[in-house]
């Protein structure tokens, strides 16, 4: 089964599940947030129809469209035509109560003044009676609108209101062809709303609500989709860190953007991260040191003791043999062999670098090629360039490849002559050992651990390469570069 693909079906799918529950929310918070909005909108707006009435201003603009023509009836001699002005006031009564304006009872009565203010003609007869004077016959709030009126004032809200429950009135200065004020058109009406009114204005406004709605849900589904991916996605991002992380590769990272919670969360969840990278890092340095410290008491408590032991028999084999004897060379060089071999294991014991060749690494190559040559039958060819020093852990690294490379050239190969060359060029160092021997099978180069430490400590030079070449009766070549870093004087 594809473990990492069965994974990232159910990640997608639960992905698409949340987005899909993310745009439903938005889309349902949208259409809820827009039904109580039309609410709102059709009640106030049936409201304002229901209150029309009762303020007077629907009065105003009717009032102001009659009045040029009830001017006329004031002729220019001073005269007025009361029969003409009371057949106009008929006239726009019966258009006021057959228009209605959602009303019912409709119930207008109209007046006229001259500049005086005394009454000059009424209808319905009979109403506005009592006084002469327009005034006696008002309230004191009708009175107010007649006032301003008779002082010409172009205020609506001063000419025109409610002046009891469903009742209005509306004064309206009157202006003769010369533009001189001659009177007063004082309208009163009174009614009330038509059974079903309210329920007319709401059938009304349904079909534009209704539009309002779906275009609103449309949209909704559009925004919430783009809103619900852009937030699911940056989720991924967090859950692919979070994935990568639990395979113990901390290096992903979770987006932060500051901006936002979720951006605050891939900081915290970074921080862990970077926690658990430094924990998993003292973990792996705490296993390596408990081993390394296995091993010291294994090395100190075996390896060790027996090369102390093989000194001890060869130091008495030397001593049993006359000085000019052939063998007592042989026994001095294995003793120094011993004697090196237990430097080496002390110093890996205690973790400490061991010396025991010169600081320069040119010098070293020199010293190490030399003294193996000496002590074999293979004729050595040395070219070594001059170089700077480099950090004693490089140097011993070189060196142990020598070393290796030489001892593999000593006991495989049976070649005769082996090449050492040590360069630098362009900002890298070079080591070359190459022999005349028999070589080996390619798969071979993957099962040696020789081999495998030579690699292991080439690719841990700055910028290291391994490289070897090797075919069955044509001999060995291995070649190791790095990068040239001097050493920094303290």
């Amino acid at each position: 089964m594809n473990l990492p693909r069965i994974s990232a079906l159910k990640s997608a799918r639960g992905a698409m599940k949340l987005r899909l529950k993310l745009t439903l929310s938005y889309v349902g918070v949208t259409v809820l947030t827009l039904l109580l909005l039309e609410i709102v909108v059709i009640a106030l707006t049936t409201q304002q129809f229901s209150s029309t009435f009762s303020d007077g201003k629907s009065l105003v603009t009717d009032a102001r469209t009659f009045a040029p023509a009830a001017a006329a009836f004031w002729r220019p001699d001073g005269g007025i035509d009361k029969a003409g002005l009371e057949k106009s006031a008929q006239r726009i009564i019966a258009i006021e109560e057959k228009a209605g304006g959602g009303f019912a009872n409709i119930q207008v009565q109209i007046a006229f003044t001259d500049h005086t203010g005394s009454t000059v003609a009424t209808w319905p007869k009979g109403s506005f009676s009592g006084s002469p004077r327009l005034a006696d016959t008002l309230s004191e709030r009708e009175e107010v609108f007649l006032r301003n009126a008779l002082r010409q004032s172009k205020d609506e809200t001063q000419l025109s209101g409610s002046t009891s429950q469903n009742q209005a009135s509306i004064a309206i200065p009157l202006e003769n062809s010369e533009g001189r004020f001659v009177g007063v058109m004082y309208t009163k009406i009174q009614g009330a709303l038509a059974p079903g009114f309210h329920l007319a204005a709401i059938q009304g406004l349904m079909p534009i609500a209704g539009m309002v709605l779906v275009i609103g849900t449309i949209c909704s589904i559009g925004l919430g989709h783009l809103m619900a991916r852009r937030l699911t996605t940056r989720i991924d991002e967090i859950g692919d860190a979070a994935n990568q992380w639990r395979t113990g590769d901390f290096r992903s990272t979770a987006p932060e953007r500051p901006s936002d919670e979720l951006g605050r969360l891939g900081e915290h969840l970074n921080e862990v991260a970077r926690d658990m990278s430094r924990l998993v890092e003292q973990r792996e340095r705490l296993a390596q040191f408990s081993e390394r410290s296995r091993m010291a008491r294994d090395l100190h408590d075996t390896v060790k003791q027996h090369t102390f032991a093989a000194a001890m028999q060869l130091a008495i084999a030397e001593k049993t043999l006359a000085p000019d004897e052939p063998a007592i060379t042989n026994i001095r060089h294995a003793s120094q062999l011993v004697e090196r071999a237990r430097r080496d294991l002390t110093a890996m014991i205690y973790d400490e670098p061991t010396l025991d060749f010169p600081k320069n690494v040119a010098d070293a190559i020199r010293y190490r090629t030399m003294e193996w040559g000496a002590n074999s039958q293979v004729e050595v060819s040395l070219h070594v360039e001059s170089a700077e020093n480099l950090p004693v852990g490089q140097t011993q690294t070189i060196v142990r490849i020598l070393d290796e490379a030489l001892a593999n050239v000593a006991r495989h190969s049976q070649s005769s002559r082996v090449m050492v060359t040590f360069r630098a060029e362009g900002g890298r160092a070079y080591l070359t050992i190459e022999d005349e021997g028999v070589g080996f099978e390619g798969h071979e180069i993957q099962s040696g651990m020789g081999l495998n430490n030579m690699r292991t400590r080439a690719l841990s030079l700055p910028q290291g390469g391994f490289c070897l070449w090797t075919a069955p009766g044509s001999g060995t070549k291995l070649e190791v570069d790095f990068e040239l870093r001097t050493e920094v004087a303290a």
